[in-house]
């Protein structure tokens, strides 16, 4: 109300909390713990609140969602290393604190991921700017059954949710099932199945498409494997990356298994 009396122009319809079409983010202060009601975990700890339940308790400074409010930042290349034929893991650092990894999927023509495969090179520095999305490991309840299905280089946000995972302590089941269509397309399958070894609550699926299925792999859609293994998901948390079609079936089967729209996260890379 305090916006649209000054002509600020907000999204709105409801005005009572259920559609969600006033959603921002506030890039400065905390909005209140009503404006954060029913929302999914992830976007309230990214200090997203729906602007008809909020009376501010504090001043704040906010952007509209579907503004980029991401920070850019500097990145120098620590190592390259292929993962499979078409897949290059790039080692970023950004401080000594921070080092992550990209999972580069080289696509025919393609400019970013050619220029990534090919031309950089360890010691060049980047300008990056993200992260984005709501597909990453929430604390708070460490008995919670998981389940991520991923295609391709989806493995990615995968396999940092499901480190991120076991470092803070999880504790319920882990399903992780991954996806493509021959063995040659799959990457990271040793340390995988190492981690099942270490961990009594991780379950490991490498699943292929074609009719040639190697011993060690499933034979099937990861997306269908995933739902014959977890038939009923009330009460766990589901991620989807990958595929869009993929995602976008297995959001509605994730759901009808009972998975709740609050605990599923989506990242189809499109």
């Amino acid at each position: 109300d305090c916006l649209t009396r000054h002509g600020v122009t907000v999204p709105f319809s409801c005005r009572n909390g259920i559609c969600q079409t006033c959603l921002v983010r506030a890039t400065k202060g905390k909005p209140t713990e009503a404006a954060q009601k029913d929302l999914k975990p992830t976007l309230a700890v990214q200090h997203y609140f729906l602007a008809c339940l909020c009376r501010p308790q504090q001043d704040l400074e906010i952007a509209l969602a579907s503004e980029d409010v991401s920070p850019r930042f500097s990145a120098q290349v620590m190592a390259k290393l292929a993962l499979n034929h078409n897949i290059m893991r790039i080692t970023l650092k950004i401080d000594v604190s921070f080092i992550f990894d990209l999972h580069v999927r080289r696509f025919a023509n393609g400019r970013v991921s050619s220029w990534l495969h090919d031309i950089i090179k360890v010691g060049d520095q980047l300008k990056l700017s993200g992260p984005l999305g709501n597909s990453f490991y929430i604390q708070g309840n460490s008995q919670q059954s998981i389940l991520l299905v991923g295609t391709g280089s989806g493995l990615a946000p995968l396999w940092g949710i499901l480190h991120d995972a076991l470092n803070q302590g999880h504790q319920g089941p882990l399903y992780l099932f991954h996806g493509a269509r021959n063995s040659a397309d799959l990457y990271l399958v040793d340390e995988l199945r190492a981690l099942t070894q270490n961990h009594a609550n991780v379950r490991y699926f490498p699943c292929l498409s074609s009719s040639d299925t190697p011993t060690g792999y499933t034979a099937g859609r990861a997306d269908d494997i995933a739902l014959a293994q977890c038939p009923q998901l009330r009460d766990w948390r589901v991620y989807l990356c990958g595929n869009p079609d993929m995602v976008t079936k297995m959001k509605r089967k994730t759901f009808l298994a009972g998975a709740s729209l609050k605990e599923i996260f989506a990242d189809p890379f499109v």
